[in-house]
């Protein structure tokens, strides 16, 4: 799957929609795309170097602001939406050492997460990131 996924991500560094794809697949990356935009930032840069601080800030941009939307979406959408995930796959006894692990060492966790060049951990992870409701 991912083989698939990585060739169709890379077969985007030539397309004429490069730019667009670059911008989309910086913000859906921060939520849930499970590869990184460096696998088209890359060749693109390469391509074009006088345009790769514009590609740099593009990616940046995007990033962050998908950022931010993974983080409502967790925020917002945790009592409703994300407990029941966690239910329905039998997350939650992992949900409640993970929140007591983030609260312990989240600092480091966000720290090795940000370094990790590989899509390592799952997706949902990142809902887990924005703060859900604390009791009392």
């Amino acid at each position: 799957m991912f083989k698939k996924l990585y060739d169709w991500t890379l077969s985007l560094a030539d397309s004429p929609r490069a730019t667009w794809a670059l911008g989309i697949i910086a913000f859906a990356e921060s939520s849930f795309f499970p590869l990184p935009p460096d696998l088209i930032l890359v060749p693109m840069s390469l391509a074009q170097p006088k345009r790769a601080w514009y590609y740099a800030g593009l990616c940046t941009i995007a990033s962050v602001a998908g950022g931010v939307l993974g983080y409502l979406i967790g925020s917002v959408l945790y009592e409703s939406v994300g407990k029941w995930l966690i239910h329905f796959y039998g997350y939650d006894e992992k949900a409640l050492v993970l929140r007591a692990c983030y609260d312990k060492y989240g600092w480091l966790i966000i720290l090795l997460k940000g370094l990790t060049p590989l899509p390592l951990t799952p997706r949902p992870y990142n809902t887990l990131n924005a703060p859900a409701p604390r009791p009392g």
